[in-house]
C-alpha cells in the first residue's frame, strides 16, 4: 500500500534520535563516557578518550544522515558495526544479564539492518539525487568527510583531550573521607567533594547495592569497580584546581546515567574551611 512507502523514513528518523543522543551525551559527559569506554576495552585513558571523542562523532554523522537522507546504506552498515561491536564488548565483558542496555541493542541492530536493506526510502536526498541521476552527491560526501576529518583532530586536542597531571608538590596532608551509595537510589553520598591540590584523599565507599558500581574521574585517571555489600578503599592524589565530576563507572541500571558527583580542588577560604572540618571528623554515613 502507499503509506508503506514511508517505512524507510519512520526507521530513519526514529535512529537518528538515538544516535543524536548517544553522540550529545559523549561530547558533553566525556569523563563518563570514557569511564564506561575503559572498562569495556581495558585501553589506557588517553586512548578511550580518543576513542570516545570519535565515537561520539561517527554518532553524530549516523544521527544527521538518517535525518536528511544522504547515504543511508552507508550510515546503516556503519551503525550496524557500532552497535554489534558494543553488544559484543558488553557481552564477553559482563557475559548475559538483565541489563537494559544489553537488549536495548538488539533493537538498535535490527532497525539498522531493515533501515539498510530498505534504503533511504521518500523525501530523502539520495531519492532526490537519484531522480536527478547527478553524481554531485558523492563530491559532498568527500568534501563533509574532509572537512570533518581535519577539523576533528584539532578540536579534540583543544577541548575534549583529558588534561595532563603534570609534576605537583604534596601537601602530605590526607583527607580520608567515608562515602556510601544507599541501596536502589544511584547517588553517593556525601555527592560534594572539596580538597586542596597535593592533598592525598582516601576514600572508603560502601555499595549497599546487591549489584556492582564503579567510581571513576577521568581526568586522575581513577576507575574502580565497587562490589554489592563491600566497602572499596580508593587513593589518589588531586593535582589540578577545579570542579571535575565522578561517575558510576559501571552499566547498573534505572539510575545509572544521574549517579554523578563532584570533586572540588581548589585554595580558596570555602575549600580550606571545609578541609578542616574533614580532618577534625571525617564524614561518616551509617548503614
Amino acid at each position: 500500500m502507499g503509506y508503506q512507502r514511508f517505512a524507510p523514513l519512520s526507521l530513519r528518523l526514529g535512529l537518528a534520535v538515538v544516535f543524536l543522543l548517544f553522540g550529545i551525551q559523549k561530547l558533553t559527559n566525556p569523563g563518563q563516557a570514557t569511564a564506561e569506554t575503559q572498562l569495556l576495552t581495558n585501553f589506557e585513558l588517553a586512548d578511550a578518550a580518543a576513542l570516545n571523542f570519535y565515537l561520539s562523532l561517527a554518532e553524530l554523522a549516523i544521527g544527521i544522515s538518517f535525518i536528511i537522507g544522504f547515504k543511508v546504506r552507508i550510515f546503516s552498515f556503519l551503525s550496524i558495526f557500532l552497535v554489534t561491536t558494543f553488544f559484543l564488548s558488553f557481552l564477553s565483558k559482563y557475559g548475559l544479564s538483565l541489563n537494559p542496555d544489553l537488549y536495548r541493542d538488539l533493537g538498535l541492530l535490527g532497525a539498522s539492518i531493515a533501515l539498510f536493506l530498505l534504503g533511504s526510502g521518500p523525501i530523502s536526498l539520495d531519492n532526490y539525487f537519484a531522480q536527478k541521476k547527478t553524481e554531485i552527491n558523492k563530491y559532498i560526501g568527500l568534501l563533509i568527510f574532509a572537512v570533518v576529518l581535519m577539523s576533528s583532530g584539532i578540536f579534540y586536542q583543544r577541548f575534549y583531550r583529558p588534561a595532563s597531571i603534570g609534576n605537583f608538590e604534596s601537601t602530605g596532608k590526607e583527607v580520608e573521607i567515608h562515602m556510601r551509595i544507599a541501596k536502589n537510589t544511584w547517588k553517593w553520598e556525601p555527592d560534594t567533594i572539596r580538597v586542596n591540590p597535593g592533598d592525598k584523599l582516601i576514600l572508603h565507599i560502601n555499595n549497599e547495592d546487591s549489584y556492582d558500581h564503579g567510581f571513576a574521574i577521568d581526568v586522575f585517571g581513577v576507575n574502580r569497580r565497587l562490589f554489592p555489600h563491600s566497602t572499596t578503599t580508593i587513593e589518589f592524589t588531586p593535582s589540578i584546581s577545579g570542579k571535575f565530576n565522578f561517575y558510576c563507572s559501571v552499566p547498573c541500571g534505572q539510575g545509572h546515567y544521574d549517579q554523578i558527583g563532584t570533586l572540588i580542588v581548589g585554595t580558596g577560604e570555602g575549600a580550606g574551611l571545609v578541609i578542616s572540618m574533614i580532618h577534625k571528623e571525617n564524614f561518616a554515613c551509617e548503614n
